[in-house]
């Protein structure tokens, strides 16, 4: 049961800034479930790869190497669990765009 929304824009005009806004809404909200919030930022990546050892970390508290996090990850996403296993996630990537490599595999 997984969505994503994509916003962009112009640099400056409150993209992140409204996320964040709309997160402080949803957890002041009185019949909101629990969930985990992490946010990756391409511009503090050494390399592209590095997303997924920060989000395997924010959703496990668990730091392992890029290859390693994506398996992981693949098996925590791609196969069914009991809905009380996980918390949902929302996961923000801003500075999607420095992600993205002309020499990526």
């Amino acid at each position: 049961n997984g969505a994503c929304l994509y916003i962009s824009g112009v640099p400056g005009t409150g993209k992140t800034a409204t996320v964040y806004d709309v997160l402080r809404h949803i957890k002041q909200g009185d019949h909101q479930p629990p969930f985990t919030f992490v946010e990756i930022n391409g511009m503090r990546l050494h390399d592209p790869h590095d997303a997924y050892t920060l989000l395997w970390r924010g959703l496990s508290g668990e730091t392992l190497a890029p290859a390693h996090a994506a398996h992981c990850l693949d098996k925590r996403f791609s196969r069914p669990h009991p809905a009380s296993s996980h918390l949902p996630c929302v996961v923000l990537v801003d500075e999607l765009d420095l992600l993205v490599t002309r020499k990526q595999n």
